[in-house]
C-alpha cells in the first residue's frame, strides 16, 4: 500500500511556509529582475548618448555676426554665446551631470553581471539617483526651451523682441540640443519606470 505524504502551506508571523510530513521550509520569497537587462541597458547608453550629444552642441555653439551702423558700409560684430545666457550654461552643467551619471550607471550594471538578484537597498538608491537625474534633465530643458522661444517669437508684452533671425545658426543649434536633451530625460523617465517595476516585485508576496 503506497505511503501518504502531508503537504501543504501555512502563514506564521507574515512569512508563509510548506511542511511535508512535519518538516516546515520557507518557502522563497519572488527576486527582483536584475537591473542588468536588454531594455535598462539600452536606455542607459540611448541617456548617455543623448546627454554627450546635448552637451557637445552647447557648449560649442557660437556665433559671430555683424551688424551694419546705421545702414551704412560700417558696422560691428556681435556674437551669441551659450556662456553669455544662463539659462544655457545651466544646460551645459546638467547635460554633463547626466552624462558622467549614465557613465557610472552602465559601469556599475557591468560589474553587477554575476549577481543574479539585487538588493532593496540597491533598487533605493538606484531608483532615487535615477529620479533625481530625470529632475535636474527636465529642469535644464524647461529653463533652455524658454530661453530658446523667447529668442524664436520675443515677447511684445515685455518689449523684448526676436534675435534668433540674425542668430540662426546659433538658435538652430540650441534647438539640435534641446532635442537630445528631451531624449535623455525621456531615457531616464523610463528608467524610474523600470526601477518601480524592480520595486515592486520586491516586496510583492504570493
Amino acid at each position: 500500500m503506497a505511503e501518504q505524504t502531508a503537504t501543504g502551506t501555512a502563514e506564521k508571523g507574515g512569512e508563509r511556509f510548506s511542511y511535508t510530513d512535519g518538516s516546515i521550509h520557507p518557502l522563497n520569497r519572488p527576486q527582483p529582475k536584475p537591473l542588468k537587462h536588454g531594455l535598462s541597458f539600452f536606455l542607459r547608453v540611448l541617456t548617455l548618448g543623448a546627454s554627450l550629444a546635448a552637451l557637445i552642441v552647447t557648449v560649442t555653439n557660437k556665433q559671430d555676426v555683424v551688424e551694419p551702423f546705421f545702414g551704412g558700409p560700417f558696422g560691428f560684430e556681435i556674437s551669441a554665446d551659450f556662456k553669455y545666457m544662463s539659462a544655457f550654461v545651466w544646460f551645459a552643467i546638467a547635460t554633463a551631470i547626466v552624462f558622467v551619471y549614465s557613465l557610472l550607471a552602465i559601469i556599475g550594471e557591468a560589474c553587477s553581471l554575476s549577481k543574479s538578484t539585487h538588493s532593496t537597498y540597491l533598487l533605493w538608491v538606484t531608483f532615487l539617483l535615477d529620479l533625481t537625474m530625470m529632475s535636474i534633465m527636465m529642469s535644464a530643458c524647461a529653463a533652455a526651451l524658454t530661453v530658446d522661444l523667447l529668442g524664436q517669437r520675443g515677447n511684445s508684452h515685455a518689449q523684448w523682441g526676436a534675435f534668433c533671425h540674425k542668430f540662426d545658426s546659433f538658435c538652430n543649434h540650441v534647438t539640435g540640443a534641446l532635442v537630445a536633451g528631451a531624449v535623455a530625460f525621456a531615457g531616464l523617465a523610463e528608467l524610474c519606470i523600470l526601477d518601480a517595476y524592480h520595486l515592486s516585485t520586491q516586496y510583492t508576496r504570493y
